[in-house]
């Protein structure tokens, strides 16, 4: 559980708060939600994940069920407001999505790939 307040007043006493439960799921679909509770609006306005995965890179990833697009870098993932990369040396996927202060479901698919299907 994440508990976010102003940091400076008391207004937490006065739920002037936000909690976020954080739930992932493993799978060859891994499931990383975000449950918002609260007022208090963040100053927080971008979020990132890295999930580890050495054995493959993902096949695609969605937020709120909406696809984000593939970068084809650390630096365009940053130059971007939202999107994915993979990053092979270091096993993970980066994932960047705006804050929207409201509960979010991300769903990295890591199923295989199968070229002859196509």
């Amino acid at each position: 559980m994440l508990h976010e307040d102003d940091g400076h007043s008391r207004d937490h006493e006065r739920g002037l708060r936000r909690e976020t439960r954080v739930t992932m799921t493993p799978g060859s679909t891994v499931r990383l939600a975000l449950e918002r509770r609260g007022d208090y609006r963040s100053a927080v306005r971008t979020l990132l994940f890295d999930v580890i995965n050495s054995d493959r890179a993902p096949l695609a990833v969605l937020a709120a069920g909406q696809p984000l697009p593939h970068r084809e870098s650390s630096e365009d993932l940053s130059s971007n407001e939202s999107g994915w990369v993979y990053d092979a040396a270091l096993g993970s996927v980066q994932i960047k999505v705006p804050d929207t202060a409201t509960d979010l479901l991300l769903e990295i698919s890591f199923d295989h790939f199968d070229m002859i299907g196509m």
